[in-house]
């Protein structure tokens, strides 16, 4: 099938403007892709918002969850304040900070961390890398969370995803990984794990955890050529949260 081309997505749920196809926030970039084929990867020229993200009468204020595994504590809801709006993504504690997307956090005023009892959190401080999309918010007070690790390269690892679809409720299910793409900079990772559940707005940052409760992988993308998602190796986000630089917070 040489020659074939799809897109993909960045996951994220801003509260302002529906867009219907892009995650991430900036100006349209093309990025070549190879995976016995062209994959080109694409950021929209604006964010993504879903239509259960704009229903009248949402209550944005609602969160919480009944928690079956210790690793979903860990797991927080995003809310990032810009200047023009709002967005909503998943992130998941890890080594005391909470890690997530980049574009999640991108452009922030204020970033607010909600956790799994209903708790808000504000962010002290942003890190973000640019070589990947990824981000870590100091907040204190939050414990340790969760551990890296890494994904089996031949899909064989009991995996669970859990974040916030549409940035309302928290959801956890199955998923496993389907194969490898590879990519040519940033925003993409040089390899990224291409796995076989589909992913809404919302989930952007979303833990990827194994049977050991540690977080294998972080989901920061969906393609649009199957809606599925994305994620960045939990081994590289490591190698990445050692050279991350600090992002000041936006003044409107």
């Amino acid at each position: 099938m040489a020659g074939d081309r799809t897109d993909v997505d960045r996951s994220e749920v801003p509260i302002g403007i529906v867009v219907l196809v892009g995650l991430l926030l900036g100006a349209t970039l093309a990025w070549a892709w190879r995976s016995g084929t062209e994959w080109p990867w694409t950021r929209s020229s604006s964010s993504l918002a879903s239509d259960d993200a704009r229903t009248a009468g949402a209550d944005w204020a609602r969160v919480g969850w009944s928690v079956s595994q210790d690793w979903e504590r860990s797991v927080v809801r995003i809310t990032t304040s810009q200047c023009g709006g709002e967005i909503r993504g998943s992130g998941v504690i890890v080594d005391g900070a909470v890690i997530t997307n980049r574009h999640v956090i991108d452009g922030a005023r204020r970033v607010t961390i909600t956790t799994w009892d209903g708790r808000p959190h504000s962010a002290h401080r942003l890190d973000v890398s640019d070589r990947v999309d990824l981000a870590s918010i100091d907040v204190g007070g939050l414990g340790d969370g969760l551990r890296l690790a890494s994904l089996s390269s031949d899909g064989s690892d009991t995996l669970a995803i859990g974040g916030f679809p549409g940035g309302h409720d928290f959801s956890e299910h199955p998923v496993h990984r389907a194969g490898t793409l590879y990519g040519t900079g940033f925003p993409d990772p040089a390899e990224a794990a291409h796995l076989d559940a589909l992913v809404v707005p919302g989930e952007s940052g979303s833990a990827i955890v194994d049977a050991n409760g540690d977080v294998a992988a972080l989901l920061y993308a969906r393609s649009t050529a199957d809606g599925k998602g994305l994620a960045i190796d939990g081994s590289q986000v490591e190698v990445e949260l050692g050279r991350l630089d600090q992002r000041g917070f936006a003044r409107c």
